[in-house]
């Protein structure tokens, strides 16, 4: 989450992991997470609680 628009019109490849900026207000790296809690990667220290019923899905 960003507080400025981070890309404009329709191709768009994303990144394969974000690093946080200035701008940056939430950033959570979902890709290693082995618990419910995951750290928010910003500086805002707003870390999230996946929930219980939370299943982790390889793809």
């Amino acid at each position: 989450m960003s507080r400025v628009a981070r890309y404009a019109g329709e191709s768009f490849v994303p990144e394969e992991r974000f690093e946080p900026d200035m701008e940056t207000q939430l950033l959570l790296h979902l890709d290693g997470a082995a618990s419910l809690w995951t750290p928010d990667a910003s500086e805002n220290s707003r870390d999230a609680f996946v929930g219980a019923d939370a299943r982790w899905v390889r793809r």
